[in-house]
């Protein structure tokens, strides 16, 4: 049963769920926020949809991303089934190498800097071969249709867990389409020119490219 505990503004409820391949979560709700995370170490993780979402901006947005990111696991009470693994939330933070940067279309929503607390979050590979489920509930946009879309939701993931695996199916790419080496390389060159100077430990370098697949991954 999904409910809050009666003081909790914001609830992260912990439940025991069969293990899978995480990635597909990504047949269990359609159109919404979608994250994936496998690190070197640690449980894989897969989140769905948005239960906070704060924007970092400006020179300062890793230090702001670093505080909301903490605020936002700070306020979470956790509330964990009997039989599920133990594990620790997750934020999400995602971050543009210049500030204010014209972004493509398809980047815009993201802005300088972007800090999200998921509304789902699948953790696999937990000890013992185990995995867990975390669903972030918040009281202050609780009434019966959000309780029972919650639910909804719930008996969708559920459903693929448990599901057997589709065949597997590829796909292939009928054109691709890049952006100069010359870009890319110039990016580089700035990234590691941010390190050398101390300004940032690590930073991730991106390059455009449009894939036209041979067939709908829909289909």
């Amino acid at each position: 049963t999904l409910a809050y505990p009666s003081s909790a503004a914001r609830t992260a409820v912990v439940l025991p769920v069969p293990l899978a391949d995480g990635t597909r979560l990504l047949d269990a709700l359609t159109r919404v926020d979608a994250f994936a995370l496998s690190p070197h170490s640690g449980p894989d993780v897969v989140a769905l949809g948005v239960a906070a979402r704060v924007a970092a901006s400006g020179e300062g947005r890793f230090e702001a991303a670093q505080t909301h990111a903490s605020e936002m696991l700070g306020s979470l009470e956790l509330v964990a089934h009997p039989d599920a693994p133990p594990i620790v939330p997750r934020v999400f933070c995602g971050f543009s190498f210049a500030v204010a940067s014209v972004h493509p279309e398809h980047w815009r929503g993201f802005g300088d800097g972007l800090v999200v607390l998921p509304r789902w979050t699948y953790f696999s590979g937990l000890a013992g071969g185990r995995a867990a489920l975390l669903c972030v509930l918040d009281r202050r946009l609780d009434h019966r249709g959000r309780m029972a879309l919650v639910r909804a939701e719930l008996e969708s993931i559920i459903g693929v867990l448990t599901e057997p695996p589709a065949p597997d199916v590829r796909v292939g790419v009928a054109s691709l389409r890049t952006e100069a080496p010359e870009l890319h390389a110039a990016r580089v060159t700035a990234a590691l020119a941010e390190i050398t100077s101390g300004r940032a430990r690590k930073i991730v370098v991106s390059r455009h490219a449009e894939a036209i697949a041979e067939q709908s991954f829909e289909a």
